[in-house]
């Protein structure tokens, strides 16, 4: 694994490298950053460096706005991941609307692991009781950023790469690709960003047919973990790497590097947190695990066929 700096470490006055800036920086200027935030999964066993200034920057442009995004939030929901405020996340629509014969009117949905879907009336300053939504018809609209999954990613691959493979990461890997997805990539601008020869994927992106089958195994693996995961796997001269963020694929970068001096390090590996502790496993481990997985999963569904026949 990559240097690994103490709290105590940051506060004094001997530089540190910080790989968000590619830069050193001084102790006291530095802290040290969630590679996945705690808010969607991650541990404080999963840290690096970082320059004070921009990981409060990182919070607040790129890992708020995905931890509040709704499709993520019914996730977080679901695996009552509580982050820093220790309170039970609930994912809400603000947007939604009863549509009456002659009439609307606003309300808001929330969605909760434990009591499920819950109406508040605004107006009435309440929840709406199940005999009261009976019969109702509700339509809603939900804002997605199409941009901050491919910035999260980008975040995530830099933070977890210089934590896997330390210096190595930072000789051999162009990660200034990386740092420029991080901070400018959005739809508007792809045409502006095609000159990087870094590949980004999303769980929204059509996927080109060349990729098409490593992408889908990525996304297996990430969907298949016991929590929050960034999957690193070397390839002939790129590094490919993964984030899922509690069981949902959220994107993937393939990154241009040296692979014969990252090998040196290991052939990829799957850094899981299940219940805030993280788990580093081989990436062929990973796959064997998927593998019996899938066959599990056959064996159910022959049996259920059979049960129903």
């Amino acid at each position: 694994m990559g240097p690994q700096m103490t709290p105590r470490a940051t506060a004094g006055n001997e530089s540190v490298y910080c790989i968000y800036s590619d830069s050193e920086v001084g102790g006291g200027e530095a802290n040290l950053d969630h590679v996945i935030p705690l808010a969607l999964g991650g541990t404080d066993e999963f840290r690096v460096v970082a320059r004070s200034d921009l990981n409060g920057k990182m919070s607040g442009e790129i890992e708020g706005p995905l931890a509040n995004d709704f499709l993520v939030h019914v996730a977080r929901s679901r695996g009552q991941v509580l982050g820093h405020s220790a309170r039970v996340p609930r994912a809400r629509a603000k947007k939604a609307k009863i549509v009456e014969p002659d009439s609307e009117r606003p309300v808001s949905l929330e969605f909760g692991d434990k009591d499920g879907l819950r109406v508040w009336d605004p107006k009435k300053k309440l929840y709406l009781t199940e005999q009261e939504m009976s019969g109702l018809t509700i339509t809603n609209s939900v804002s997605i950023d199409l941009s901050i999954r491919i910035r999260f990613t980008a975040k995530v691959a830099l933070g977890a790469g210089y934590y896997t493979y330390g210096e190595r990461f930072r000789r051999t890997v162009d990660h200034a690709e990386l740092r420029a997805l991080m901070w400018s990539y959005s739809h508007a601008r792809k045409e502006t960003l095609r000159n990087l020869k870094t590949r980004v994927y999303d769980q929204f992106s059509e996927i080109a047919p060349a990729d098409r089958e490593v992408v889908v195994i990525l996304k297996a693996l990430c969907e298949s973990a016991a929590g929050s995961c960034v999957i690193l796997g070397v390839g002939p001269s790129n590094l490919l790497i993964a984030v899922g963020v509690l069981r949902t694929f959220i994107g993937l970068v393939n990154v241009p590097a040296d692979s014969a001096e990252l090998r040196r390090t290991n052939e990829g590996v799957a850094l899981v947190v299940k219940n805030g502790n993280l788990k580093t496993i081989s990436l062929d481990s990973a796959m064997a695990q998927l593998g019996k997985g899938i066959e599990e999963a056959r064996r159910r569904a022959s049996a259920k066929a059979n049960d129903a026949q």
